[in-house]
């Protein structure tokens, strides 16, 4: 216990800290190893892939529309249906991060969102095109959060920020 006038622990208890803050500090204590560095890298793949899907769609609604015969009222659906999808994606993929740990989760969440883009160059319809967008919406909205969380998490306090920057200081 401390007294009013003193700031010092007098028990062991309060002298010593938790468990969780132990880690934290030694974390924070390690130097920027090779490992952070392949994260870092990983992190800002999966960051600029999530970027690029928007884009790609975008660019490819010229050739997309006619060939599936979509009517410009459904494009803006066509558009939204991924982000749709990560509003949900964010929230599932973040409660299981918590549960099954990020470094899966976020596997999970990369596979889910390849394979979904993968297989909408497959689609026969808007309905198809759509229903597809939304579920690869679902591992794109899994992917940046859990990746923004490994990263504020994992690396040491002195390559954080510069770790963070470089996987997802982007303009879009």
């Amino acid at each position: 216990m401390t007294t009013a006038n003193s700031t010092t622990p007098t028990s062991l208890a309060e002298a010593a800290p938790s468990a969780s803050q132990a880690i934290s500090q030694r974390m924070d204590r390690l130097p920027a190893l090779p490992a952070h560095t392949k994260w870092a890298i990983v992190l800002a793949i999966a960051a600029f892939l999530d970027s690029l899907d928007s884009m790609v769609v975008a660019a490819g609604l010229p050739g997309i529309i006619p060939s599936l015969h979509i009517r410009i009222a459904n494009v803006g659906l066509l558009i939204s249906a991924a982000f749709f999808g990560m509003l949900f994606g964010a929230i599932i993929f973040g409660a299981l991060s918590e549960l099954y740990g990020r470094r899966t989760v976020f596997g999970i969440s990369v596979m889910l969102f390849g394979a979904m883009s993968a297989l909408c160059a497959f689609a026969w319809n808007f309905n198809s095109l759509f229903v597809m967008r939304v579920i690869e919406g679902l591992g794109l909205g899994g992917t940046v959060p859990v990746a923004a969380t490994i990263s504020a998490e994992c690396m040491p306090t002195k390559i954080r920020g510069q770790a963070f920057a470089f996987s997802f200081g982007r303009s879009e």
